[in-house]
């Protein structure tokens, strides 16, 4: 028994090593990432502040520059009355974003709601 007593022991240490190295390769390579983390989060901040100050949008979903969603949907609607939806797909815009759009245009008075849909009223 004595054998197996000392085989014991040594795979017992043999294991508590190997979980000691592990542990401390894994806070090595945890803090390596979260730098590198923090390292994109400051670019993509980066990033955006510029995007903004050049009046840009991303190409991943941010703002459409100023004007240029009432153009796309002024020229949908000048051929006759659509529905959000149908202008949303035709110009590739938001249907929450049209919307808001389209009722910023009617309170100035270049679009009317009707029963078809919008209509431009002018332009």
């Amino acid at each position: 028994m004595r054998v197996i007593d000392d085989t014991l022991i040594t795979l017992k240490t043999q294991r508590d090593t190997i979980e000691t190295e592990i542990t401390a390769e894994r806070a090595a390579v945890e803090h390596k990432l979260a730098d590198r983390i923090t390292a994109l989060t400051e670019l993509n901040a980066v990033i955006r502040a510029i995007e903004r100050q050049q009046g840009a949008g991303a190409t991943n979903g941010s703002r459409a520059p100023r004007g240029q969603n009432r153009d796309k949907i002024l020229a949908v609607i000048a051929n006759g009355p659509r529905t959000t939806s149908e202008i949303a797909d035709a110009t590739g815009i938001g249907r929450g974003s049209a919307e808001r759009t389209l009722k910023q245009l009617e309170r100035e008075g270049l679009t009317d709601k009707t029963v078809e849909g919008w209509l431009a009223t002018r332009g």
